[in-house]
């Protein structure tokens, strides 16, 4: 008896909570807002506000999010069809779902392109091996130093939003040629830029050999030097004589 009501708990646990089925909308035209949301009219005739799963695209207004934007409209231009595969919505309504091009990923190819992060906090809607994916590729684009990693200070789209206008007039700075986001070189401290006399004047005794030359030089040269002076300057006697 016991065990009849443990199997009719179970039937009914399944029944009231079914895997999410997903969906597919096949996709007649098509708008980008930016570089992870895009308006859709289905070939049904049905519109729908579509939010890249598993990404995070910069907003128009940080660096790149244009660049981001352009991006996914290339994108869209791949293969002859577009299709949106989706199992869930957001809080706002919108789509959560992969955009795929022809057979392009476009959620993974904003990620390759370093256009947006992958976003790991809301991916758990993605398959397991579109999470290995997307995080692989993430890796492999910040060590790239491409797209929005290729300035050193980029800010995350989820804190830009957070306090935009803590970001107002933000510096981003170029990274350097065979920059390593993982491991950055250290500070490089400031080169010297005394010139090589300065330099034997504020460590005479390190340069003793130079020192003792150039004073024994001096003294002689000043030596002749206040002999001229002297003789210059020194009162003549002129004697006349007169003829008786």
């Amino acid at each position: 008896m016991k065990s009849k009501y443990l199997l009719t708990s179970l039937l009914i646990a399944c029944i009231s909570s079914p895997a999410q089925a997903q969906h597919v909308i096949k996709v007649k035209e098509s708008k980008v807002l930016d570089g992870d949301t895009m308006d859709i009219v289905s070939t049904k005739g049905k519109t729908h506000r579509v939010r890249l799963l598993g990404i995070d695209a910069p907003e128009l207004k940080q660096d790149f999010g244009e660049n981001s934007k352009s991006s996914l409209e290339y994108c869209l231009k791949f293969g002859d069809s577009v299709v949106v595969k989706w199992s869930k919505k957001d809080r706002y309504g919108r789509l959560l779902g992969k955009v795929v091009a022809g057979s392009v990923d476009c959620n993974l190819t904003q990620i390759k392109r370093g256009m947006a992060w992958y976003y790991k906090e809301y991916a758990q809607n993605l398959t397991k091996t579109d999470r290995k994916r997307y995080a692989e590729e993430f890796a492999i684009a910040r060590k790239s130093v491409i797209g929005v990693w290729s300035k050193t200070n980029p800010i995350k789209p989820s804190d830009y939003r957070k306090d935009p206008d803590k970001y107002i007039g933000y510096k981003y700075h170029q990274a350097p040629l065979g920059y390593d986001r993982d491991n950055p070189q250290p500070k490089q401290e400031p080169e010297d830029k005394n010139s090589p006399l300065t330099e034997i004047f504020l460590h005479p005794i390190d340069n003793i050999y130079i020192v003792v030359p150039i004073i024994l030089a001096i003294m002689f040269w000043g030596a002749i030097l206040y002999g001229f002076v002297k003789w210059f300057t020194s009162p003549r006697v002129v004697v006349v004589k007169y003829r008786d």
